[in-house]
């Protein structure tokens, strides 16, 4: 939905000059896709069941991907707007993978 319709988004939220940002906005829709299971599986799953480190381990962990891509666009000095976006969602695609095999992982301590 929001794929298809980003230039209407972007035109009532924020008015007509910010529809040059569409092909920005198609960029960080994953991230929209990615962030509600990365937050249900972190605090509201793992942390019900006692495992907060497995949380904190996968956000230092994708921290620490996105710092190092941000250190290699610095350094190779062709940081744009839509490499950074696209670090972005390569960083929440991680996270979402590492919370969901730790929820997996302890599958059997959510119990009824």
């Amino acid at each position: 939905f929001c794929y298809e319709f980003s230039p209407d988004i972007l035109r009532i939220i924020c008015g007509e000059k910010y529809i040059s940002a569409d092909k920005l906005f198609r960029s960080l829709v994953p991230v929209l896709l990615f962030s509600y299971p990365v937050a249900i599986l972190g605090t509201s799953g793992l942390g019900a069941i006692g495992k907060m480190r497995y949380v904190t381990i996968s956000t230092i962990v994708a921290a620490s991907v996105q710092v190092l891509g941000l250190a290699i666009l610095a350094i190779f000095k062709c940081a744009s707007i839509y490499f950074i976006a696209y670090i972005r969602v390569f960083t929440e695609l991680l996270l979402l993978v590492f919370r969901s095999y730790y929820t997996y992982k302890n599958r059997k301590s959510f119990t009824m």
